[in-house]
């Protein structure tokens, strides 16, 4: 399952941008 939320974090950050991505990574692995 490790992968799948790393597709999501990869997308989420193409469509945002880098800073987003670094919170929505952290926020992702401090909740899971």
């Amino acid at each position: 399952g490790g992968r799948l939320v790393d597709l999501e974090v990869v997308a989420l950050g193409e469509r945002r941008g880098p800073a987003e991505e670094a919170r929505a990574l952290y926020d992702l692995t401090a909740e899971g």
